[in-house]
């Protein structure tokens, strides 16, 4: 099993720091510079920063994913789709992440695959 190194860095502005801040600004993932290679993994994440985007902004919570890890069958398609912390699972943030990442068509490969990628949430 391969396993690809951090290829995304999701920033994450505007996220609230607290749940009293929730109202007050409206997060949002800004798109990071484009891939060095152009990996297809990294188009299939960047096709998918509006989904996310909109998790981010509807369901504000503290616990905000710092990893996320998949895991992909050769179809491409993710078998486990888990973030980091755990508790993030739990969360409607989670949910809503998990569910876009879920739904994502990786490229086919030989073997299954094993992905990361980090989220970086920043204030204001």
């Amino acid at each position: 099993m391969r396993v690809a190194r951090p290829f995304y860095q999701l920033f994450i502005h505007g996220y609230p720091n607290s749940s009293s801040d929730a109202g007050s600004a409206k997060p949002h993932v800004d798109p990071p510079p484009p891939p060095p290679h152009g990996s297809p993994y990294d188009r299939v994440i960047a096709s998918l920063l509006p989904q996310i985007n909109a998790c981010v902004h509807d369901h504000a919570d503290p616990t905000m994913p710092t990893m996320a890890v998949l895991h992909l069958g050769i179809d491409g398609r993710p078998k486990t789709v888990s973030l980091e912390p755990s508790a993030a699972n739990g969360t409607a943030l989670g949910g809503c992440i998990r569910g876009v990442l879920q739904g994502a068509h990786f490229p086919h490969a030989a073997a299954e695959t094993d992905l990361k990628f980090p989220f970086h949430a920043k204030s204001g």
